[in-house]
C-alpha cells in the first residue's frame, strides 16, 4: 500500500502535500460573465452577469450591463445608441469603471467575455489573431525578445527578426500539440529558455494591429498610462510581481493562468528582489510545488490569494500593488494585452 506523500504542516494546522501547486486552495476570483453575442448557446461563459459581488449594489449592476451591451454593439460596428441618463452618482459610463477600481481595491474582478467581440479575437473576424495568417502576413522588423524568466541567473534579452519569432511561437505551438512542425526556426533549440515578447508597447512595435482591437470597458484614454503586447509559447512565465498602476489584462489568444496575492508591497513572506531595479518582484519560484515555496519562505502559503484561468476575451482587473504571477498553459502560443491606467485615490496595497 503506497503512503501519503510527506508534506509541510501550516501554522494553521494544514499540511501542503508534495502535488499541491500554488493555485491549489486559492480563492476564485469574483466573476461577472458578459452576454454571448446574439446566441450564447455555443459557449461556455453563463449569460448572466447579475451576482452581487463585494458589496456592489444593483444600481451598479445595472449600470454595469448598460455599458455591457454598448461594448457588444461598439465591438460588433453597430453605431453605439446614445447613452440613457445613468441614476443619481453616475456621471457617465466611465463611472462604472471607477466603481470597479473602488469596491475592488482589496481584490481583482474577472469579466468574462468582456471583449470577445474584438476583431483580433473573433475567429470569424478577417483580422483575428487567433491562427497564423494574421501574424505571418506582418511586415519583418527587428523585435527585443526576452530569453528566459528575468528573475533567474541565466535571464537574457536576444534580438531578433520578426518572421524568425513568429515562426518560433507557432513551431513551440505544433510541439506543444504533437504535431511536426511545419519549417524549424532559426530561433529553435531545445536546451534553450521559452523566448518572450514581453512588455511591448504595441502602439509603436505593431501600429498595424491597433485596428484589431479597443480600449476595453470604456476606459478613458486620459487615464491610460501604458499599452502593452504580450507574445510568447504557452511555457512562457510572468513571475510574483506588483504594478505601479491599475492593469485592465485582456487575454487575445491561448490560455494563461494568474494567480494573485492579497499582500503589502513590504510583506517579508513575498521574498522581494533586493535588486533596486526589480523591487516590484518577488525572488519566489511560484512554479515550484507548494511546498517547496513554504520551505523557502514559512508562512507565504497562509497569505490570502486568487487564482483564475483566462481565455481569448476575458479582462481581468488587476488592482495597482497587486501581486501577481502569470503562467500560459494549454498548447496554444499565447498573445495578452495590458492596458494600465491610474485612476486618483489610495492604493489598498501600499502599506
Amino acid at each position: 500500500m503506497a503512503t501519503a506523500a510527506p508534506g509541510v504542516r501550516l501554522a494553521c494546522g494544514r499540511v501542503v502535500r508534495q502535488w499541491e501547486r500554488i493555485w491549489h486552495h486559492a480563492l476564485p476570483v469574483p466573476t461577472i460573465c458578459f452576454p454571448c453575442g446574439d446566441n450564447g448557446a455555443h459557449c461556455s461563459h453563463s449569460s448572466d452577469p447579475r451576482p452581487h459581488i463585494n458589496g456592489m449594489d444593483e444600481r451598479l449592476l445595472d449600470t454595469m450591463r448598460s455599458a455591457m451591451q454598448q461594448e457588444l454593439e461598439h465591438a460588433r460596428g453597430d453605431k453605439a445608441p446614445a447613452a440613457t441618463a445613468p441614476e443619481k452618482g453616475w456621471e457617465d459610463y466611465h463611472g462604472w469603471l471607477r466603481a470597479i477600481v473602488k469596491h475592488h481595491a482589496a481584490s481583482p474582478l474577472l469579466l468574462r467575455g468582456a471583449v470577445q467581440r474584438w476583431p483580433c479575437v473573433d475567429p470569424t473576424h478577417p483580422k483575428t489573431w487567433q491562427g497564423h495568417e494574421r501574424w505571418l502576413q506582418l511586415q519583418d522588423r527587428d523585435v527585443a525578445l526576452e530569453a528566459g524568466v528575468y528573475t533567474d541567473s541565466g535571464f537574457s534579452m536576444k534580438s531578433a527578426r520578426l518572421k524568425d519569432f513568429v515562426s518560433y511561437v507557432i513551431e513551440s505551438e505544433q510541439q506543444s500539440a504533437q504535431f511536426p512542425a511545419s519549417s524549424p526556426s532559426p530561433l529553435a533549440a531545445s536546451d534553450d529558455a521559452p523566448l518572450y515578447l514581453a512588455q511591448q508597447d504595441v502602439d509603436s512595435l505593431f501600429p498595424e494591429l491597433c485596428e484589431d482591437f479597443r480600449l476595453p470597458l470604456h476606459l478613458d484614454p486620459t487615464s491610460l498610462t501604458q499599452k502593452l503586447i504580450w507574445i510568447g509559447p504557452s511555457s512562457v512565465v510572468t513571475p510574483l510581481h506588483r504594478d505601479p498602476s491599475h492593469n485592465l489584462f485582456c487575454q487575445v489568444r491561448g490560455t494563461k493562468r494568474i494567480v494573485l496575492v492579497d499582500a503589502s508591497r513590504r510583506e517579508p513572506r513575498l521574498l522581494p528582489s533586493l535588486d533596486p531595479r526589480r523591487r516590484n518582484t518577488s525572488t519566489l519560484d511560484l512554479t515550484a510545488p507548494t511546498r517547496e515555496i513554504e520551505e523557502q519562505s514559512p508562512g507565504f502559503c497562509e497569505l490570502p490569494r486568487f487564482s483564475t484561468i483566462v481565455c481569448p476575451g476575458d479582462v481581468l482587473f488587476i488592482p495597482r500593488d497587486m501581486w501577481h504571477f502569470v503562467e500560459g498553459v494549454d498548447a496554444e502560443f499565447v498573445v495578452s494585452l495590458s492596458f494600465m491606467f491610474d485612476y486618483t485615490g489610495p492604493s489598498r496595497f501600499r502599506r
